[in-house]
C-alpha cells in the first residue's frame, strides 16, 4: 500500500497527467477502493466518465440506466421495510427505540447491492433495525439507571 500510494504521489507532483486521468489518481489517494462502497464509486465514475470526450456515450447511457434501475429498486425495498418496521410497531411499545432502518439498509446496500440479493439486504436490514435498536436502547437506559444510583449516593 505504501509503494503504491508512494508512486501515485509521485506521478501527481512531477510528472504531467491529462486532466482525467489525474482526477482518477487523485480520487484513489483519498481513499483505498475497499474502503468505498461501490454503489457510490459508481456514481462518482459515471460521472467522472461524462467529463471524457472518448467515452463510447453508449455505454454512458447503459451505466446511467442501470443505476437508475438499480436505485428504484432499492426504493422499492426500503418502502417495504419501512412498511414492515411500521406494522410492527416497536416505536410505539418501547419508547426508547430508534428509527435506525434508513441508515441500517444502506450499510446493507453497501456489502450486497446487487438485486438478486434482496433477500439477504431484507433479512440482514430486519436483523440489524430490531438488534441494534434494542441494544443502543437498552445500554442508554442502563447507562440513564447508573448515573441516577451515583447521583443518589
Amino acid at each position: 500500500m505504501d509503494f503504491t500510494t508512494k508512486h501515485l504521489k509521485n506521478l501527481m507532483e512531477e510528472v504531467y497527467l491529462e486532466p482525467p486521468f489525474r482526477e482518477h489518481v487523485a480520487h484513489a489517494l483519498e481513499h483505498p477502493l475497499n474502503w468505498r462502497m461501490e454503489r457510490i464509486e459508481t456514481r462518482w465514475f459515471i460521472e467522472a466518465c461524462q467529463r471524457v470526450a472518448t467515452v463510447n456515450p453508449l455505454l454512458l447511457e447503459l451505466a446511467k440506466l442501470d443505476f437508475n434501475l438499480v436505485q428504484s429498486i432499492h426504493k422499492r425495498e426500503l418502502g417495504k421495510l419501512s412498511r414492515w418496521w411500521t406494522d410492527l410497531g416497536l416505536a410505539q411499545w418501547l419508547p426508547f427505540f430508534r428509527d435506525r432502518l434508513t441508515e441500517n439498509y444502506f450499510w446493507t446496500v453497501g456489502w450486497a447491492f446487487e438485486p438478486q440479493f434482496w433477500s439477504f439486504s431484507e433479512m440482514q436490514t430486519k436483523n440489524m433495525e430490531a438488534d441494534i435498536t434494542f441494544l443502543m436502547g437498552e445500554i442508554k437506559n442502563q447507562v440513564v439507571l447508573s448515573f441516577i444510583q451515583l447521583i443518589k449516593l
